[in-house]
């Protein structure tokens, strides 16, 4: 399996800006992925082009810092159209606005919110977590998972994987979480899918890949609660496999 990762992100730039040899950010998420299915290649790239995405099974985008140009979100819907599956983090208000004409393109709306819950970190579990092949079944199933701080996903495709627990409190626009979305994903079981014969997964919080050892630009989260199962079966799952355990 190869796995692209998008440079121009905010967790992507603080992990290759890092002072550490290996980066600190990303370093628990990259050895997920080195672990996938025996050792899967990683490659970080800056899609402009069709060709920038050549050889990827699966495009992991943790929150832009400037929009993609209309000839890269062509390519990457493009690449979705033709199977690959795409991994969308985003996070709260103002960081979720790169992200959100990527999310458009494919059918999924990101809201201008700055969700968290007073206090600290936020458990999505029981009641916050949907039933879906990526969460539930083979090893590691996903019963809890950790956030801090989001924007708001809505999309009338797709099927829910979490909602936002109705402990948060949007600091942005006031909104209740009420039917407002953490994670959703999609595939070509959707009609309004328009045919792709590739897989997305959005989530509205990019700190899930972030190393606990990393404190740039807040609490790494990948060791909290099934976070890192999550992030585990999420790749399988956008790989193309027949469930979140297979590829």
């Amino acid at each position: 399996m190869h796995v692209f990762l998008e440079k121009k992100t905010l967790q992507g730039r603080t992990h290759l800006e890092d002072a550490k040899p290996a980066g600190a950010r990303l370093a628990s998420f990259l050895e997920i992925l080195h672990g996938l299915d025996g050792g899967s290649r990683t490659v970080w790239t800056d899609v402009r082009s069709a060709g920038d995405l050549e050889g990827a099974d699966v495009y992991v985008v943790p929150t832009l810092i400037e929009p993609l140009p209309p000839e890269a979100v062509e390519a990457v819907d493009g690449f979705v159209a033709r199977g690959g599956g795409l991994f969308l983090l985003s996070n709260h208000d103002p960081y979720h606005q790169h992200d959100g004409a990527l999310a458009r393109r494919f059918g999924v709306t990101l809201e201008k919110t700055f969700f968290r819950t007073p206090g600290g970190t936020t458990p999505l579990r029981d009641g916050d977590l949907h039933a879906h092949p990526l969460l539930a079944g083979g090893r590691d199933p996903v019963s809890v998972l950790v956030t801090n701080t989001t924007c708001s996903i809505l999309s009338r495709i797709g099927r829910p994987l979490a909602d936002l627990p109705r402990t948060m409190e949007d600091k942005s626009e006031g909104r209740s979480p009420e039917g407002r979305l953490f994670g959703l994903a999609v595939d070509g079981q959707q009609e309004a899918w328009k045919g792709r014969r590739g897989r997305m997964v959005a989530v509205a919080d990019s700190g899930f890949l972030g190393d606990r050892e990393s404190r740039k630009p807040g609490p790494g989260l990948i060791e909290e609660g099934d976070n890192r199962a999550f992030l585990r079966r999420a790749v399988r799952w956008l790989a193309g496999g027949g469930d979140a355990e297979t590829k």
